[in-house]
């Protein structure tokens, strides 16, 4: 069941870039977010812990101190500490760990997905009792199932979602396949000619790629096999419920071992604790 609000609507989450060289507009799109009806502000950046995010954080508390803002990401609880104390609502975890993103191979910074949640998940949980986003990482249901086993309350999915029909771009055929394209927000085919600084796109470390997905068909029937997937994990480890997960992880009752040497390093959830 999707999150509604009282009035049985389904809530909406938007996002905004936090640069603070363009403070007027960034502002006015906050402003004009929260008059169309905005639940929830989603800060967009691929490093949260900056003087820049909190400091927008604040200033967007100060009008609107009942707006929840998500902000991130993040992959270690020094990181998250700054942003909670700022009045963070939910934190966002991942970094250099999505299939589009190429900064951990361009400037060698990120952490395997599966230690970053399961270590700021539960600082985050201890210290404010604030939820996490596990963003990065996530291709099937066995995924979803083991970022909120690590402690995540919901994962942010990219490659998952985007060859369903859905999704925004167009579907072609290759070699008898049908995909669809998807790009990475950082991806210099989706940034303008000149950034908002007066930098020119082309300077620029292109952080994001673009690849194609196959074509998943509609939404409508990927999600019930998704949900379904997420049920049975759950049984397979004996919980019956995420409040019992949760309980059972932070009293060592659930345990954890690296399958395989070959995990180490991975990007993504092969690696665990």
């Amino acid at each position: 069941m999707a999150s509604q609000d009282p009035n049985k609507q389904l809530l909406v989450a938007a996002s905004c870039p936090c640069n603070l060289k363009d403070d007027a507009s960034i502002m006015e799109r906050v402003h004009k977010l929260v008059e169309a009806g905005a639940d929830c502000l989603v800060i967009d950046a691929a490093q949260g812990d900056s003087t820049q995010q909190v400091d927008f954080l604040g200033k967007v508390k100060s009008y609107y101190p009942n707006l929840d803002v998500v902000c991130g990401n993040v992959v270690t609880p020094r990181q998250a500490q700054p942003l909670l104390d700022a009045g963070a609502d939910g934190i966002r975890v991942g970094m250099g760990c999505s299939s589009l993103f190429s900064g951990q191979e361009a400037v060698a910074v990120g952490r395997p997905q599966a230690s970053a949640v399961y270590h700021v998940a539960r600082f985050c949980r201890e210290y404010a009792n604030k939820p996490v986003i596990a963003d990065g990482g996530v291709q099937n249901g066995s995924h979803i199932s083991m970022a909120l086993i690590l402690g995540a309350s919901t994962v942010m999915c990219g490659s998952l979602l985007a060859g369903t029909e859905e999704s925004p771009g167009e579907s072609f055929f290759h070699n008898g396949l049908k995909l669809k394209n998807y790009r990475g927000s950082g991806n210099l085919e989706l940034m303008p000619s000149t950034l908002p600084n007066g930098t020119s796109a082309g300077t620029q470390l292109e952080q994001g790629v673009s690849c194609a997905v196959v074509d998943r068909g509609s939404v409508k029937t990927l999600l019930p096999y998704l949900l379904e997937n997420v049920k049975k994990e759950l049984r397979r480890l004996g919980a019956s419920s995420l409040p019992n997960v949760y309980q059972d992880l932070y009293s060592s009752a659930v345990r954890f071992h690296v399958r395989s040497p070959g995990n180490y390093g991975s990007a993504g959830f092969g690696t665990v604790l």
